[in-house]
């Protein structure tokens, strides 16, 4: 099982009431989805990436993908890229 992290729950916690409106970065399936896939080696790493594709076509990947290939498909990998 899983251990849920503080971040995690911060982030569940702020879209529970509503002063998170991303749709992606604070939509709770999508963020279960990031945890419960074990993609990343902490909970941070999601939220710190940058998206190369719209937002709507961020959203139709998750629905249609797998977890890693929305990732792979939405994101660019380098966190530390500045658009």
């Amino acid at each position: 099982m899983k251990v849920i992290t503080i971040t995690y729950l911060l982030f569940i916690i702020v879209v529970t009431f509503n002063q998170c409106t991303h749709p992606i970065f604070c939509s709770v399936p999508i963020l279960e989805a990031i945890a419960k896939s074990n993609i990343f080696t902490d909970s941070k790493t999601f939220v710190d990436l940058v998206l190369k594709v719209p937002v709507e076509t961020a959203l139709y990947n998750f629905r249609a993908q797998s977890v890693s290939d929305f990732v792979n498909s939405s994101f660019h990998s380098d966190p530390n890229i500045i658009l």
